[in-house]
């Protein structure tokens, strides 16, 4: 080099909270192509009766949202585990969707659907206040 010092930051223990958040997100991403794809094929697990509330779509379809979400969710955190510097931003936008899809479940299935959001908050976290040390590894 020509002399100057060269400082660089290295990154701080925190990075492993990324690591965290891109592990979950795998794992997020399973749980709902588990649930989506027993929606989609076993369409009474999902029937509650009367009291349970009203969906949107009907089982199926529900089945299929959570399916693609799941799917996504899952190659989003693969890619936010690999480094991606859009993964971070894709992740945030993927979980506050998949919030809005577990809130909706939450009459049917509330241990489910609120272990769920735990970890989507969590892994909201993890991106947003530790993200930047993704990018100095």
């Amino acid at each position: 080099m020509s002399g100057a010092a060269t400082t660089s930051r290295r990154p701080t223990l925190w990075v492993g909270w990324i690591a965290f958040a891109g592990f979950m997100l795998v794992m997020t991403g399973l749980f709902n192509l588990m649930s989506g794809l027993t929606a989609v094929f076993t369409d009474e697990v999902y029937v509650g009766g009367p009291r349970v509330g009203t969906l949107v779509l009907d089982v199926t379809g529900w089945g299929w949202v959570h399916v693609i979400l799941g799917l996504v969710l899952l190659a989003t955190g693969v890619a936010l585990m690999m480094g991606q510097w859009w993964a971070r931003s894709a992740a945030i936008g993927f979980v506050a969707l998949n919030l809005l899809t577990q809130m909706a479940l939450l009459p049917a299935y509330p241990f489910w659907a609120l272990l769920t959001i735990t970890v989507d908050i969590l892994v909201v976290w993890a991106i947003t206040v530790h993200g930047d040390e993704l990018a100095r590894t």
